[in-house]
């Protein structure tokens, strides 16, 4: 590998995640051989209703479907000795690749002889560099698919096209080399290139369906069984026979139960009806509790990727268009009650638009502090010397997070200083679309914006006024002339001092509100064997797992 991939492989560790590393996963059969076979159940609080990330971005079951049945050009390195947050690149789709000095041009060497998985319409036909070009265009919602080329059914705009912005061209040589160019320099794009929001995906189906919604088949270790899968109750994958990495994935089949109480986890687990579990903001006691209940059961403990903890406001609307109303609710949130109560006490202090390797959590304690006295005052001066009544919107259910604590501990925090919360639990669907349009007005979303593949998806994306993933509807030319200066910079140092001030200057501005870096948790029977969670797979991956049972 040249020299100056390596040196991009080490900017997704500088800049990639937090780089809070926690020891790493209990190592499970190493050195066994693994045994092919069996079936594992999972939970999954929201099945999938949309297979089209393009579409309804990261929420649950949507995106874990594509993790597991479509593949990237890179991925990202987990295993013995990796830890949680450390994010290398390394080859998937792609075997080898070439960075441009400029970070301008992109070149990818796929592997030959991988083949879609051998279901209609697609019926196992080798994958080469024009799904890649048709992917990539259809992800950005460019070549084929602008909106000028595509004037009689222009397609939404794409949740990940901030993945691609700038983008010059895709191009295709041969059926085997990839060249991605860009107009000017874009760092982040090797993350973006291993990030499973990006996957490589057959033209059949969009040229069947006009999308990728309600069907999915692609090059990845499992497909769905549509036939065996049971809306509302379980959702079923199966192995690949013909997966290009050979002998994977050794776990015949993978059921994923829908359990959308997450109260009825434990017991499930306890009984063995599901073998796997993703948590996150667990109490000590809930995990001292199952760790007593289940000795056996191995536990993985992190801390949550940067964007967790977010809230969202729409800042085109008043009164959440006064930076003194943003300010004032900023100042009035205890995040240590947040973190001791919810967080078992071991969660950070953090700041929207930042992993947490950004800024050390001294520092962001003085950019962020507790202060209710300023809070009423900057209300008063806002024009609500009476207080502020404002509606609070959270998802009733479809998470592994009980929402309904975090939300009644915010709005007794926030009384204090006088900000009245209306509580309005509403449909996990319904919550997801009004965010996506700008109908609310100010709501949960504690991990609505955790893209974790370069700092650049949640700051740029959260943040630049022509980003897709911008609900808030922030619109700040200063701050978008930060958030393109840092994709630009080669330097890692010059970068991260870049991406400081823009995180600083969102802080100032208060155009974005984070509450706390939360912790996750992951339980699983100890006969899965070779599992390592990891910040770049989100919930789980079983490609390189077994069963011994």
């Amino acid at each position: 590998m040249p020299s100056r991939v390596r040196c991009a492989a080490v900017l997704l560790t500088l800049l990639g995640a937090a780089c809070a590393a926690p020891a790493p996963a209990p190592r499970q059969g190493d050195d066994a051989q693994p045994k092919p076979g069996g079936s594992i159940s999972i939970v999954l609080g929201q099945e999938p209703f949309n297979f089209d990330l393009t579409l309804v971005g990261r929420s649950g079951g949507n995106s874990q479907s594509a993790h597991v049945a479509y593949e990237t050009l890179l991925g990202f390195k987990n295993g013995p000795g990796v830890d949680y947050h450390q994010m290398i690149a390394e080859p998937l789709l792609a075997e080898r690749w070439e960075v441009s000095p400029d970070a301008r041009s992109y070149t990818f060497h796929l592997r030959r002889g991988v083949r879609f998985a051998n279901l209609s319409p697609v019926n196992g036909r080798e994958l080469t560099s024009q799904d890649v070009k048709f992917s990539y265009e259809y992800s950005s919602r460019t070549g084929e698919f602008s909106p000028g080329a595509r004037q009689a059914s222009p397609l939404p705009a794409a949740q990940f096209a901030f993945y691609f912005e700038g983008l010059d061209r895709v191009e295709g040589p041969d059926p085997y080399t990839v060249v991605v160019s860009f107009k000017q320099p874009f760092v982040p794009f090797l993350a973006y290139a291993a990030a499973y929001h990006n996957p490589i995906m057959p033209r059949e189906i969009f040229d069947q369906d006009g999308d990728f919604k309600a069907r999915i088949v692609g090059s990845g270790p499992f497909q769905w069984d549509q036939a065996s899968t049971q809306t509302g109750t379980r959702w079923v994958w199966k192995k690949n026979p013909d997966y290009w990495q050979t002998g994977r994935p050794y776990i015949d089949e993978q059921r994923w139960v829908i359990l959308t109480d997450p109260a009825t986890w434990p017991p499930a687990f306890r009984t063995r009806q599901v073998e796997l579990l993703h948590y996150t903001n667990l109490s000590p006691r809930e995990v001292q509790l199952f760790k007593q209940q289940n000795p056996s059961a191995v536990v993985s403990e992190y801390l949550a990727g940067g964007g967790s903890g977010n809230i969202y406001w729409n800042v085109r609307r008043p009164p959440l268009n006064d930076v003194r109303v943003r300010k004032a609710i900023m100042l009035g949130l205890d995040r240590d009650e947040l973190i001791r109560t919810l967080a078992s006490g071991r969660g950070k202090w953090a700041l929207a638009g930042a992993f947490d390797d950004i800024y050390t959590e001294e520092e962001v304690k003085q950019i962020l502090r507790y202060d209710p006295t300023e809070a009423k005052r900057l209300l008063t001066e806002a024009g609500f010397p009476g207080g502020l009544d404002i509606e609070w919107m959270f998802p009733a259910r479809g998470s592994s997070l009980d929402y309904v604590p975090m939300s009644e501990l915010i709005q007794s925090q926030l009384k204090k200083v006088g900000v009245n919360l209306r509580l309005a639990p509403v449909d996990f669907q319904d919550w997801l679309l009004r965010t996506r349009v700008g109908v609310s007005n100010f709501e949960m979303v504690p991990r609505g914006q955790a893209v974790k593949d370069d700092v650049d998806s949640y700051l740029y994306a959260s943040f630049h006024s022509r980003s897709a993933r911008n609900y808030s509807g922030v619109n700040d030319p200063a701050l978008d002339k930060m958030l393109e200066a840092q994709r630009a910079e080669l330097d890692p140092g010059q970068r991260k001092e870049l991406i400081r001030q823009a995180v600083r200057h969102v802080a100032d501005n208060a155009w974005g509100l984070r509450s706390y870096a939360d912790m996750g948790y992951q339980f699983w029977q100890p006969y899965l064997k070779d599992y390592y969670p990891h910040n770049g797979r989100d919930y789980w991956d079983l490609t390189r797992s077994w069963l011994d049972k």
